[in-house]
């Protein structure tokens, strides 16, 4: 089965002082290309839609044309809010099939090729595991430079030899990458005094792409506009129709781009990671 894609353009960049991050340049390509490579490249995804301020359709599907991202279907018109742009990709892939879609936010460049293989993996086979996922992935998983995506197996010799157990995790409906806290997190009122210090041994801060059953995320989104719900990630739409949502481990260097001056250290992890 197939993985569809949807990717996040759509927004204002208001922490960039108007300037569109997306189109800056990140070691030689705009942040927007370095993105959908990522996902271009994988053998398992078949179309990606991405969503866009009006006014920029046009110049994301030249540079798609440009930089031969052939795997682009679709560029379509965002909305006011970040779910209103993704349930309109969503609608665009109504009729194309699809099983499993994957939602990531533009600005994160640098997720490497091999957390998305272990996400899809983990949301085929409802496994968290590494070993498992390892062994999906023919042990070529742990890091960009060894991951040969000729290589991704189907996977049948494992549910065939028993070691996918039937049933495990069936409630699941989505896996999203998430990374252990390193500050302690304090809730703060408005007037500036801390309510609460939270356990950061039980936090975790979430990240992009989310996969997840393509119904059950028209559903969520579906449910959402009706009873006029807003949610801060794509995962917390599901959980709010009672589906599971399964985390697996995310990558600290799997950065948003939100400042300028994370280009510069977006760059500067790229240059480390092609030395490494």
């Amino acid at each position: 089965m197939s993985l569809s894609v949807i990717v996040t353009a759509a927004g204002s960049s208001r922490r960039m002082g108007g300037t569109n991050k997306l189109l800056l340049e990140l070691k030689g390509r705009p942040v927007l290309i370095r993105t959908l490579e990522k996902f271009a490249a994988q053998k398992f995804v078949d179309k990606i839609v991405i969503t866009a301020p009006k006014d920029l359709i046009e110049k994301y599907s030249n540079l798609c044309r440009e930089f031969k991202i052939d795997k682009v279907c679709a560029v379509v018109e965002g909305g006011k809010e970040r779910q209103d742009s993704i349930f309109a990709a969503l609608k665009v892939l109504q009729d194309k099939g699809c099983h499993y879609v994957a939602v990531h936010d533009a600005a994160r460049p640098l997720t490497s090729t091999a957390l998305i293989a272990k996400l899809y993996v983990g949301m085929v086979y409802r496994r968290s595991d590494s070993d498992f996922i390892d062994g999906v992935l023919g042990g070529k998983a742990a890091s960009d430079k060894c991951f040969l995506l000729e290589d991704l197996d189907d996977g049948s010799e494992f549910a065939d030899s028993g070691v996918l157990e039937s049933g495990l995790f069936r409630d699941v409906a989505g896996v999203i990458p998430a990374v252990a806290v390193k500050d302690t997190i304090k809730r703060v009122g408005e007037s500036g005094i801390v309510e609460e210090t939270l356990n950061r041994s039980e936090l975790q801060a979430v990240q992009t792409p989310q996969i997840f059953e393509y119904d059950t995320l028209v559903q969520a989104y579906s449910n959402a506009f009706k009873d006029g719900y807003v949610g801060t990630d794509d995962s917390s739409l599901v959980e709010r129709l009672g589906r599971k949502v399964m985390v697996m481990p995310g990558e600290y260097t799997n950065l948003k781009i939100t400042t300028i001056d994370d280009i510069s250290l977006a760059a500067q992890i790229i240059e480390d990671m092609e030395h490494a």
